[in-house]
């Protein structure tokens, strides 16, 4: 078992301790459903609004996770973002602060992995894809394209489609289906 199985076991097991709903992102999610590849953080969504965050501060502290800035609950409240470092493993944990729907919403459906022993809340593949179309950048359409590759037929079409479609009466995401198009051809 390495350090970052251990650490998302404890992790899982702190959140639920808290009762915070949650779901593992980013990187670590895209080793599960996507292309391997090498991350050395962890990115997790809390199904909380960031008014939670000093209550949150508290439990990783007893928890022996350090503020990775200075006054982390002003800087979550200024972002979204909690960001801290694990005393033991030295790995940067980003707690995301979310209660929009759409959040809501993947978090409840987060599917449960055994790592270390503990079942660990991972994004579903087609809320991962969802993420990284959102996001845009080179490496999460690269991302979006290695998870269609390995998990389209279990990948929810109606429900991506929903979403994108919603997601593109933004001004900043009106591509957003041009860029699923993009991605469904790309394999």
């Amino acid at each position: 078992m390495n350090r970052l199985e251990k650490l998302l076991s404890r992790i899982a097991g702190i959140l639920d301790r808290e009762g915070i709903p949650y779901m593992i992102i980013g990187g670590q999610a895209v080793l599960i459903h996507g292309e391997p590849r090498f991350t050395r953080d962890i990115d997790i969504t809390l199904g909380v609004s960031v008014e939670n965050a000093a209550h949150f501060e508290k439990a990783l502290a007893k928890n022996d996770f350090k503020p990775a800035c200075e006054n982390p609950a002003s800087f979550a409240r200024e972002t979204n973002v909690f960001p801290v470092m694990d005393k033991h493993s030295k790995v940067r944990v980003d707690f995301l602060f979310s209660d929009l729907p759409y959040e809501r919403a993947a978090i409840a459906r987060a599917e449960s992995v055994l790592v270390a022993g503990t079942a660990v809340r991972f994004i579903r593949a087609d809320d991962l894809l969802i993420y990284k179309l959102i996001a845009g950048r080179p490496r999460d359409i690269e991302d979006a394209s290695g998870i269609w590759a390995r998990k389209k037929k279990d990948i929810d079409l109606v429900y991506i489609q929903e979403w994108l479609s919603r997601f593109s009466a933004l001004d900043e995401l009106k591509d957003i289906l041009e860029r699923w198009n993009s991605v469904k051809r790309s394999c």
